[in-house]
C-alpha cells in the first residue's frame, strides 16, 4: 500500500491526509463558526471606516470584544 492510498481527493486533487482529516474537520468548523459569530454580532461585514487605520481599529475592537467574552 503506497503513501498516496491514505488520502481524500477532490476532482483527481489529494486534499487531507486520512490520518489529519479530524484535525481538519475539527479547525473547519471552527473557523467557520467563529466567521458566523462575527458577522452576525459584530456586523463585521459592515465597514463604515473612512481610513485605513480607522478599519484596523474597529476591527481589532471587535476582535478583542469577541476574544474576552469567548474566555
Amino acid at each position: 500500500m503506497s503513501r498516496m492510498d491514505n488520502c481524500s481527493y477532490y476532482q483527481g486533487v489529494m486534499l487531507v491526509p486520512v490520518v489529519y482529516q479530524h484535525i481538519h474537520n475539527a479547525a473547519h468548523r471552527l473557523f467557520e463558526t467563529v466567521n458566523g459569530q462575527l458577522s452576525d454580532q459584530f456586523a463585521i461585514e459592515k465597514n463604515y471606516a473612512h481610513t485605513f487605520r480607522g478599519l484596523c481599529t474597529r476591527l481589532i475592537s471587535k476582535l478583542t470584544a469577541h476574544i474576552l467574552c469567548t474566555i
